[in-house]
């Protein structure tokens, strides 16, 4: 039995720790490169439990620690102690054990710690302090790790000393029931359980804190901090039962190492506590939307690879991984040994080496030795050296192959992120797999002149010579450049045009297939669609700027867009126009502008549709000249920057290194101000105070007159001047945000307080100017025009 647990165990970790090492480097990729800035806190403390099993997983990855119960001895095995032992590095590789398990549970009792932190003085509180916070965090585990080491170095006995001589190869002792071992174990068990106990507190302080402050930091903001509690409850549930449990199940074994079935009681704590790593890693990818939608993403792009092929290439690749692993055990079955090849770096003679009896590792042969004047012959026993050559070859070709599918699948998750190739990428109009494509690729156009006719198959009945006629239509971007598109600025731009060019030119075809009738009912849906657009459309454009919701917003700007892309359009429609032609199409449009004048001047109540849309050409917005603007206003600033004498060495630098040098000369100018100002007497404190008071009133009048007007109605220079009032109202509503998550509870009661009442004051003193103006007009209350409805009626 001893035999058969020594080899399950060996094979057990053998195959398991390399899979958990690639899924520790996935889980590390995903965290890394898809963590929102709202999880970053979150992602850090995640992050250092997880390093502490990785570190130990990596080191069992050429170690492993077989138990030698009854004896308080464990035998280093692996294919690294195999090259190399010493007493020394099987209690260094061991220590590790125990350091890194502490230290993943201090992780887990920072976690909980900061969150409690974070919940009770706000993020902005730990952002200030992050140096702290790190120096608490390092501090901490290097404490506890020099104490433990410290409690550990009594513990280990030579071998030399152990009451039993009779002991093993790559054996090393601890002192069974000593007081030094009975400091380290209760040490280690203790400290076990008061992080556990520690934990307990904080998550209850921590959801005490949450219901506490619940009016305070509002609802939506209570349940994401009890989400995310919840969440790093279940992820610490792994390492604390499936790691912390066998852990002290195994230090209260090496206590009384005689106990029945001691050796396997152990190996299944070693095995136990080994997958718990693994376990939170996957729990970790599926629990959180942000780290779960790559690997569905994934996971939906290798079910399209089962169609082109490099599906079959992973099933290859990992059928012969299996192939050699195969191999390897049927020569360890043949030659009675797991490790054959690593065993004959430390046999001396060949009568130590065990056979099995299937086959021979060594045979008898023939030479013929010269002696003076004849040969003599000779038998010897000689190796079968083939089997070490075998041995080494195929863990070789194996590694290789795991690296090649390794590889693969990163490519495949990550494909030009960190590997910039040039992919050829051949589009034809049958059909793209836009999911597969990456929108930093450097695509290439195929010419069409080299194009077969069975690439763009005509499956309807329709004439051939109208098909092709079709066909080159779409193709008339990509003629104008036939060969590889490498200077495009944005790749995804060249993807979306071929997108559409097929769209265009399905719906061509089915247009053209279709009868009259249906032409004539497909015709009517498509004008009434386009109407219903259009009125959306004017009645978002005349809305005023502060009624509008950020949808509505959005869909303006999405407005400006199309148009300005349809006078771009029309632009260079004109410009490729005859003389004739143009004066043709001005005749037409002068005379659709007239037509235009004339509806304005006599409105009606139900407008055509021409007039409509004169409206909403005439109040839209090119965003090709919005841009224009912004530039000379940058250009503006640079110049007057250059005029207030910027040092030379930004004569040449970037904007946004100008735009700090004109922000240090801005609060220097403030400071200025500021001395200025309190030098000053009282009188003209009080004149330079109404001067502030009136430039003031008259700014914020003039916002409130740019915030009543319409969408549709605003200039361009009036658009500049609304982003510049929506962007510094939002940057005032941040710093008020981030004053208010300073303030302690009391002061944000008064602060709401105060807020509360300065609310009523304004709708008292608005209701109080609606009385006075309905009094000045002479306008009934709706509850007197009711009344005398009523009574007129009857």
């Amino acid at each position: 039995m001893s035999l058969n647990l020594e080899a399950f165990y060996n094979l057990f970790l053998n195959i398991t720790i390399p899979v958990k090492i690639v899924i520790y480097v996935l889980t590390f990729c995903i965290i890394f490169f898809y963590t929102p800035n709202s999880m970053k806190v979150f992602a850090k403390f995640l992050c250092n439990l997880l390093f502490w099993d990785f570190s130990t997983h990596v080191l069992w990855l050429g170690f492993h620690a077989f138990p030698m119960m009854p004896r308080m001895c464990f035998r280093l095995d692996g294919f690294l102690a195999s090259f190399y032992f010493n007493e020394l590095l099987g209690h260094i590789f061991f220590s590790t054990f125990f350091i890194n398990t502490v230290n993943a549970s201090i992780a887990i009792f920072l976690s909980f710690q900061f969150r409690l932190l974070m919940i009770k003085y706000g993020q902005l509180t730990c952002k200030n302090m992050k140096i702290y916070i790190y120096g608490y965090c390092i501090g901490l585990h290097l404490l506890v790790t020099s104490v433990l080491i410290g409690l550990y170095t009594t513990w280990p006995l030579n071998v030399d000393s152990h009451p039993d001589s009779k002991l093993e190869e790559n054996l090393f002792c601890y002192k069974p029931r000593a007081m030094e071992s009975q400091v380290f174990i209760l040490f280690f068990i203790a400290f076990l359980v008061l992080v556990v106990i520690g934990i307990t507190a904080f998550v209850a302080l921590s959801f005490r804190e949450v219901n506490k402050n619940r009016n305070l930091i509002g609802e939506k903001t209570a349940k994401m901090q009890k989400v995310f509690l919840g969440s790093l409850i279940f992820l610490s549930g792994f390492p604390i039962n499936i790691g912390g449990i066998p852990c002290i199940i195994m230090c209260v074994v090496f206590y009384f190492p005689e106990v029945p079935n001691a050796q396997l009681i152990v190996v299944i704590c070693f095995l136990v506590a080994s997958i718990h790593g693994p376990i939170m890693c996957v729990s970790t990818l599926i629990l959180f939307k942000p780290y779960r939608t790559p690997i569905l993403r994934f996971v939906k792009k290798m079910s399209r690879f089962a169609q082109i092929g490099p599906l079959n290439f992973g099933i290859s690749r990992l059928i012969a991984v299996v192939a050699i692993l195969s191999q390897l055990k049927m020569i360890s079955v043949f030659l009675c040994s797991v490790t054959y090849a690593f065993q004959v770096m430390r046999y001396e003679r060949l009568a130590d080496w065990q056979s099995s009896g299937l086959f021979p590792r060594v045979t008898l042969c023939g030479f013929d030795i010269r002696v003076p004047n004849q040969y003599q012959k000779y038998t010897m026993e000689c190796t079968l050296p083939i089997f070490v050559f075998l041995f080494f070859y195929l863990p070789g070709l194996a590694l290789f192959t795991v690296v090649n599918i390794g590889y693969w699948i990163w490519l495949s998750i990550f494909p030009l992120t960190f590997f910039n190739e040039e992919l050829p990428i051949k589009m034809s109009m049958r059909g793209i797999l836009v999911s597969n494509i990456n929108p930093n690729t450097v695509l290439r156009c195929r010419d069409p002149a080299q194009q077969t006719e069975d690439q763009h198959p005509a499956r309807v009945s329709l004439p051939f010579d109208k098909v092709i006629q079709i066909k080159e239509e779409i193709d008339i971007e990509v003629d104008e450049k036939p060969h590889f598109v490498t200077e495009c600025e944005n790749h995804s731009e060249v993807l979306v045009k071929a997108m559409k060019r097929e769209k265009a030119f399905k719906e061509r075809v089915k247009y053209h297939s279709m009868s009259a009738e249906e032409k004539r009912a497909y015709n009517q849906r498509r004008a009434e669609r386009y109407r219903q657009q259009r009125d959306l459309e004017k009645q978002v454009l005349k809305k005023r700027v502060k009624e509008a919701t950020e949808d509505e917003l959005l869909l303006v700007a999405k407005i400006v867009q199309k148009r300005s892309h349809r006078a771009e359009m029309a632009r260079m429609r004109y410009a490729k126009m005859t003389p004739q032609q143009k004066r043709e199409h001005n005749q037409k449009r002068n005379k659709y502008y007239n037509l235009g004048s004339r509806v304005k001047k006599e409105p009606t109540d139900s407008p055509s549709r021409n007039q409509s849309d004169l409206l909403l050409t005439m109040t839209s917005v090119s965003l090709s000249t919005h841009v224009q603007l912004h530039k000379k206003v940058t250009k503006r600033t640079l110049k007057n920057a250059k005029r207030r004498q910027i040092p030379l060495y930004l004569e040449k630098c970037s904007q946004e290194e100008v735009q700090q040098y004109l922000d240090m000369q801005k609060r220097q100018k403030a400071r200025n101000q500021r001395s200025k100002y309190h030098s000053m007497s009282p009188e003209e404190r009080k004149v330079y105070n109404q001067r502030r008071t009136e430039s003031y009133r008259k700014q914020r009048a003039d916002e409130k007159a740019l915030l009543e007007k319409r969408v549709g109605d605003a200039t361009e220079a009036e658009i500049v001047e609304l982003s510049k009032c929506i962007e510094k109202r939002q940057e005032r509503a941040e710093k008020a945000k981030r004053r208010y998550a300073k303030m302690t509870p009391e002061q944000k009661r008064a602060h709401n307080q105060k807020r509360t009442e300065c609310y009523r004051r304004q709708r008292e003193r608005r209701a109080e100017e609606e009385r006075n103006v309905q009094e000045a007009s002479g306008a009934l209350p709706d509850a007197c025009d009711e009344y005398l409805d009523c009574v007129l009626g009857a």
